[in-house]
């Protein structure tokens, strides 16, 4: 049968599953229904008494599930505080040609923009500060992310609001006084980016002068760790490396806590092709066995790592009733510039073509800003029966492969759709031996609980 809410599926316990999309509900099927369904012959006529009844409850598409998150209780506001980097990572996309950096005034003047005329009635606000430059090569930095913070958190507190402030760094420059200094902050978890063991790492963040970064990374790291502050890993795959299971035995070697990777984008040098994702594929989907495996035994050190990343995303909405109708929050996350210019996307500063503006600008380009793509109004996406669990494509890929934010690209869309059938099949697997209320829910917290609790 063709739908494009339903997806069939077993475990190796010979037990066979439905997955209904639009409910965003697993349903368990006896055998010789899974047999009619998938048969190209099916139609509901063949069907009688219990399992007719049965098949027209676990396929209904008329009535959705009620639980759709589409508006975040927050605004997330990125700072591209400086684009200056002591490094020179070959995917980078940030202007190294013009750099610039903020004074405190106009980081003021951007996060007044933000709590008062941009998003003045939300509750909460998180502010990613600098992710296109290295913000603790200079120390003034930490000292203006000092002031902002305290300001702000009295500011809001009055309000009965809340503001969350972080930064991602590359680690080299994280000595014993940093990292006090770090802590000082009340900062618990940091951001470090690392792709994994010092042969890959090097092949890609390395110093201007062709040095690899690896050994002052995990220098840095150390030092955050001595500090009793937790590290989440930042980290990219190639096409060169595409042996995840490696990268990750080796962030459970260095005591990571958790992880968030992604796929390189184009047009940087060893993006994915069909071959080489199918390698990272089957790769990826030995860790999702392990997982089980793991879990199964009470070893959880895999899944507390990868808690935050796409491997568990998936999950993490199936247990919380969660839908993604569009992707990274697009048009509720901004990204302001050294100018105030005002973006959907980090990858997209300098392109006027999607620049909404200035925050002197009263009011913003309704035309720009109000522009929608939710999964299902993508030609693509929509025709997708894990348009829900994915959230849809990414813009950025799209205009950065095709110069057309419509067209879907092939190689994240498989990715992306072969995690979410890994997740599927782990789920069951956790669901048919009672796992999942006691050993999974209670990581699925609500995103923003997360933010609050770091």
């Amino acid at each position: 049968m063709n739908n494009k809410n339903l997806y069939f599926f077993e475990t190796k316990t010979d037990n066979y599953y439905l997955f209904n999309s639009y409910q965003q509900r697993i349903s368990k099927l006896p055998l010789s229904l899974y047999r009619n369904l998938l048969s190209n012959n099916f139609s509901s006529e063949l069907l009688f008494g219990n399992q007719k009844s049965f098949y027209e409850r676990i396929s209904d598409v008329t009535i959705p599930n009620t639980i759709v998150k589409t508006v975040s209780p927050y605004v997330n506001v990125t700072l591209a505080n400086s684009n200056i980097c002591n490094l020179n990572c070959s995917y980078c996309h940030r202007n190294k040609q013009h750099q610039e950096e903020i004074n405190i005034d106009k980081l003021e003047e951007i996060i007044d923009y933000v709590i008062n005329i941009f998003s003045p009635n939300s509750k909460g606000y998180v502010i990613d500060y600098d992710l296109q430059g290295e913000p603790l090569r200079d120390p003034q930095n930490l000292k203006k992310f000092e002031y902002l913070k305290m300001k702000y958190e009295s500011i809001l507190s009055a309000k009965n609001k809340w503001i969350f402030f972080s930064f991602i760094t590359n680690g080299t420059f994280i000595s014993k006084e940093i990292a006090k200094k770090i802590k000082d902050l009340g900062i618990c978890k940091q951001t470090v980016s690392i792709d994994g063991p010092e042969y890959i790492h090097d092949s890609f963040r390395k110093y201007s002068n062709g040095k690899g970064s690896h050994k002052d990374v995990i220098r840095g790291i150390r030092e955050l760790q001595q500090n009793n502050i937790r590290v989440h890993a930042s980290c990219v795959l190639t096409a060169k490396f595409p042996c995840l299971s490696e990268i990750l035995n080796y962030f459970l070697s260095i005591k990571i806590d958790t992880v968030h990777f992604q796929l390189v984008r184009s047009p940087a040098p060893y993006c994915f092709d069909d071959k080489t994702l199918n390698i990272l594929l089957e790769d990826i989907k030995t860790i999702y066995e392990r997982l089980f495996i793991d879990i199964s035994n009470n070893d959880f050190s895999l899944l507390n790592l990868l808690k935050d990343s796409l491997i568990f995303s998936p999950i993490k909405n199936l247990l919380l009733n969660n839908k993604y109708i569009s992707r990274c929050n697009w048009n509720q996350k901004i990204i302001i510039d050294t100018k105030g210019d005002i973006y959907p996307c980090l990858g997209l500063i300098g392109n006027l073509n999607y620049c909404y503006g200035n925050i002197r600008d009263k009011p913003l380009s309704d035309l720009k800003f109000g522009f929608q793509n939710t999964v299902d109004q993508n030609t693509t996406c929509k025709e997708c029966w894990a348009r829900y669990l994915c959230g849809g494509h990414c813009k950025l890929i799209s205009i950065n492969e095709f110069n057309n934010m419509e067209k879907v690209s092939a190689i994240e869309c498989k990715f992306r759709k072969e995690l979410i059938k890994y997740s599927l099949v782990l789920f069951t697997k956790l669901m048919e031996i009672d796992l999942l209320d006691r050993i999974i829910l209670p990581l699925c917290k609500d995103d923003l609980c997360d933010i609050i609790n770091k």
